[in-house]
C-alpha cells in the first residue's frame, strides 16, 4: 500500500502490519516450540521459524507504533483547527462601548 501524498503512512498500513506480524508471529511461535519442551527432536527448519517468528514480531510492534502515532497526530491536528477555530471567534471587547 502506497503511503499518501506527504509520505506518511496510513492506517491500512498499520492495520496489514499489525495483523500480518500478529497471526504469523503466532503460527511461527507454535511452530518453533513444537519438540522443546516435550524432549522430541527438534525441527530440522528450527532456526527458520524463529527467524520469522522475530521478523513477524517486528512488523507487530510497528503496526502497533504506527497506530499510535496517527492517533496523536490525529488529536493534535484536531486540538490546533479547534482551538484556530475558537480564536476566529473571539470578540475584542473595548472599554467604554
Amino acid at each position: 500500500m502506497p503511503a499518501d501524498s506527504r509520505g506518511r503512512p496510513r492506517w491500512q498500513q498499520a492495520l496489514v502490519r499489525f495483523a500480518v506480524g500478529g497471526i504469523i508471529g503466532y503460527i511461527s511461535l507454535i511452530g518453533m516450540t513444537r519438540g522443546m519442551w516435550s524432549g522430541d527432536s527438534l525441527s530440522k527448519i528450527q532456526k527458520l521459524y524463529m527467524i520469522v517468528f522475530f521478523a513477524s514480531g517486528t512488523a507487530f510492534i510497528s503496526g502497533i507504533v504506527l497506530f499510535f502515532g496517527i492517533a496523536v497526530k490525529a488529536l493534535i491536528s484536531l486540538i490546533a483547527s479547534v482551538t484556530q477555530k475558537s480564536s476566529t471567534y473571539t470578540i475584542n471587547a473595548r472599554p467604554g462601548n
